[in-house]
């Protein structure tokens, strides 16, 4: 009796400014994205923790992430992934010590750690949630809001694929605002100078390509990614603990959001962590999240938008296994 060789697995690492997620996949041609993830793992490390400050990576925060790295690593080694990439954003762009960083990683866990432009990151943010526009609009916006920046993209569609317009990355992440304004109740003016930080730089991008004019009239599709919006999306459907399935590729008016930020934004941290789909991981971050959701919605004009939980991990992995295909 012939058995069926198993089938190739692949593996992607997102080493972001607050957490480091890994997803696992068998190739599988009857798949959307050419892939079925059969493993995972998440750790919030908080890798850039005070790097804002100082410039660097703090000997805790290394150890913390490469403790969360060895146990990707040996996830990769049981599912024997013939291929895999591992990607640091942020928090790595800004320390002068990732090359320090790099090298321990290299060697206590036996392959390189790629520190990535927020072009790649814009690109690979892209080939992860552009599956969630429809072809009802020519044209696309992705924004993903992370620890310690903000990535805004526009993208062309046609029936086959999307194609990278342009993108911008705002220097405002939950982490980075969190450290600089704290985790508990800010005044209104406080909470207003977090808005501004992310619409100034936004509003020459937001001209130039006529988006608030092109959502108004149903030409340009959006979709936001990041654990602000995946939470936000379960606070509005009320979750008692958090599902993907659930809130993966639905959807949130700006009215539901601004509903559920207007409620979030009131409260001290307690009060947050109280709410079961908050819960204790992003309680602290919560209201920078709100306060960067709300820039977003007021410069772009933001009507409605696609909730994706899916991020740079499934970007890589969507590359790895068209590479198959090939």
């Amino acid at each position: 009796m012939d058995h069926a060789a198993p089938a190739p697995t692949i593996a992607a690492i997102d080493l972001g400014t607050n957490n480091c997620r890994l997803l696992v996949a068998a190739i599988d041609a009857t798949q959307p994205m050419g892939y079925r993830v059969i493993d995972g793992f998440s750790r919030m490390t908080r890798l850039g923790e005070g790097t804002l400050a100082s410039g660097e990576l703090s000997e805790q925060a290394m150890q913390r992430t490469l403790a969360a790295i060895k146990e990707c690593q040996h996830k990769i080694s049981v599912h024997k992934a013939r291929k895999m990439r591992a990607v640091a954003t942020e928090a790595c762009r800004l320390a002068r010590n990732k090359h320090v960083f790099q090298n321990r990683v290299t060697k206590e866990c036996g392959f390189d750690l790629e520190v990535i432009d927020t072009a790649e990151e814009a690109r690979l943010a892209m080939l992860a949630c552009a599956p969630l526009l429809d072809g009802a609009a020519a044209e696309g916006l992705i924004f993903d809001i992370g620890g310690g920046s903000t990535e805004v993209i526009v993208l062309k569609k046609n029936a086959h694929q999307s194609e990278l317009r342009d993108h911008i990355s705002l220097p405002v992440g939950v982490v980075s605002l969190t450290e600089e304004f704290g985790m508990d109740r800010v005044s209104p003016a406080q909470y207003q100078e977090m808005v501004t930080r992310v619409r100034l730089p936004l509003a020459d991008f937001s001209e130039k390509y006529d988006i608030v004019r092109k959502i108004a009239g149903r030409e340009m599709q959006v979709a936001g990614c990041s654990g602000t919006i995946t939470t936000m999306a379960a606070v509005h459907m009320n979750l008692w603990r958090y599902s993907r399935a659930m809130v993966d590729g639905t959807s949130l008016t700006a009215e539901q959001a601004m509903t559920q930020i207007d409620r979030v934004k009131v409260l001290d941290y307690r009060e947050r962590l109280a709410i079961p789909s908050i819960g204790q991981d992003r309680a602290d971050l919560m209201l920078a999240g709100c306060a960067i959701l709300e820039g977003l919605i007021k410069e772009l004009g933001l009507q409605k938008f696609k909730v994706g939980d899916r991020g740079l991990r499934d970007g890589i992995l969507a590359e790895l296994a068209e590479g198959y295909a090939r």
